[in-house]
């Protein structure tokens, strides 16, 4: 997995946005956000270490930071 991130100014307001592509899959999700990371964690009896992805975006309403689990290629929100 991998991301590209980048902003502008629409508005009179700083819009973020990202393209997260999956390499094995091939596929690529458009996201609103400001901010990325991903990180690896073993869960306790997990054979496989989980990946988390965080993101950042912030909108009229205000900010907020989303976490995501990646299931081998892609989102489950």
């Amino acid at each position: 997995m991998i991301f590209i991130l980048g902003i502008l100014a629409q508005d009179s307001r700083v819009v973020g946005r990202m393209q997260l592509y999956s390499v094995e899959r091939k596929v690529s999700q458009p996201i609103e956000g400001h901010a990325a990371a991903f990180t690896q964690f073993k869960l306790e009896g997990n054979k496989k270490p989980s990946t988390l992805f965080s993101f950042a975006v912030r909108g009229p309403q205000g900010g907020k930071v989303k976490l995501s689990f990646l299931l081998n290629s892609f989102f489950l929100n």
